[in-house]
């Protein structure tokens, strides 16, 4: 490979991706974020977002409208109260949209794995973790 910007963190990456068809994707979330962890993309794939399957049922509190802002590719989102049923709904942003009042911006994946969010297909694992992490044990 004739790339010298590979890293470690990049070759974890790698190595998560081809063993476990997972893609890592370091986040600007704090690392005690309850939004850290590994999640699968819906099976019906979605051409803006991509859906967490989890989510909804993995996290059940009331979800008051915050941080409503413009939604950039890359944004970790999470729908309000104001979704109704699609309250908990946790999504990675595939290209950029307008603000929606029943839609946080949780944070945001960071610009050297965006492309790697085109690389989540049907079912697939995706990982976020904490930029503030990524020197520790990647």
């Amino acid at each position: 490979v004739g790339d010298s910007q590979i890293d470690d963190f990049m070759i974890h990456q790698f190595d998560t991706y081809f063993r476990l068809n997972r893609v890592v994707l370091r986040t600007n979330l704090s690392s005690d974020s309850k939004y850290l962890g590994t999640y699968h993309n819906r099976p019906d794939v979605a051409r803006d977002v991509v859906r967490a399957i989890e989510a909804r049922k993995t996290f059940t509190e009331e979800v008051s409208p915050h941080t409503v802002v413009e939604r950039r590719k890359g944004a970790v989102t999470l729908d309000n109260a104001l979704y109704g049923r699609y309250m908990n709904e946790l999504q990675i942003v595939r290209c950029d949209l307008p603000k929606d009042e029943a839609v946080n911006v949780l944070g945001y994946v960071d610009a050297r794995d965006l492309d790697c969010i085109n690389m989540i297909g049907s079912n697939t694992a995706f990982e976020f973790v904490s930029v503030e992490e990524e020197s520790h044990g990647h």
